[in-house]
This record gives structure tokens, sequence and C-alpha cells, in this order.
């Protein structure tokens, strides 16, 4: 046997034996940490508020006549949720899994670099109440300071508020290329 055959077989070999190994529990996705520890305590405290509470879907449909998934006509960087509060002011939240909160800043593999950042803060400059939370906790005390600041009609120190509070950008560094 050649010494390049008996390296395949015992690769082979090995391979066949991971495949017996019982196979490990599978993870909770964040998705799903997200939404049973995050969005559904989040959303039963809003409502409990008296807001207005609109869940956004992202999901791609199968189109037949197109013969292919489609993504619904949400606007890019769209929040999980939006509405608007019992003083009839708008609010989009965003739900990240524990410990996530600087994933609105998306990913530059896949293309979404800053959509969701950009949404939240377009939406703070119009005086919405606009974050992203990881914890029902972190959600009312962004509203509790948020409203002493609009109820006292100080817009300016509402929005710095909601500025401040967003998570700090990743430092992403920019490839150099060389010339030669």
């Amino acid at each position: 046997m050649g010494r390049n055959n008996k390296k395949s077989v015992e690769r082979a070999m090995l391979n066949h034996h991971k495949r017996q190994l019982p196979k490990r529990e599978s993870r909770k996705k964040n998705r799903q940490v997200e939404k049973e520890e995050v969005e559904k305590p989040c959303i039963l405290w809003m409502k409990h508020m008296g807001f207005e509470v609109e869940i956004s879907k992202a999901e791609a449909k199968w189109n037949p006549s197109a013969n292919r998934f489609t993504r619904t006509a949400l606007k890019s960087g769209m929040t999980d949720t939006r509405g608007w509060d019992s003083k009839d002011r708008p609010f989009y939240v965003e739900f990240k899994a524990p410990g996530r909160l600087r994933d609105i800043y998306g990913s530059a593999k896949k293309g979404n670099l800053n959509r969701q950042s950009n949404f939240i803060k377009k939406q703070i400059s119009r005086n919405c109440f606009a974050v992203v939370v990881d914890d029902v906790d972190l959600l009312k005390k962004l509203w509790r300071n948020w409203t002493i600041h609009m109820d006292n009609g100080d817009d300016d120190a509402a929005r710095k508020y909601l500025y401040d509070a967003l998570p700090p950008e990743p430092n992403r560094r920019k490839k150099e290329s060389n010339l030669f």
C-alpha cells in the first residue's frame, strides 16, 4: 500500500468513527434566545404600559409566479417592533440576544453594514423613541429617562440621551491596499 493510500484509509476510518459518535444536543440559536428572553417580556411590558405594538416580520415568502422566495416590503434596517405609546409618540425597539447589542451595526461580510443603526439614528433624529435592548429592565430604564426629557419639553436632551444609549460602534479596520 502506498503512503497516500494509507493516509486516505486513516482519514476515512476517522470520519466513520466521528459519524458513529452520539450527536451533541444543539444549542438554541440567538433568534430563539432573543424571542424567549427578551422580546416576549418587553412586548408584555409595552402592552401593559398602553403601547400600540406592531411586530415587524421580515420573512421571505414563496412567490409561485416568480418561482422563488421574495422578501416582504419592510424598509431595510426596520426594528423588530414599532408603534405608539399612550401619548401617541412613535417608538421603535430592536431586540437582541443578551450581550449582542452591537449587532445593530451589522456585518460587512453579509452586506448589511449599519442598516439597523442608521435606521434607529434616523428615528431618534425625528424625536422618536428608538432603541436597541437585550433586557426588559434596560427598556424600562431608557423609556423612563427619555420620557422625563420629553415631558419637560427638552427634545435635544431626549435625543442626546438615546444617541448616548446606543452601543459603541465596533472598530473596523480598513484593509490597506498595497500599490506595489
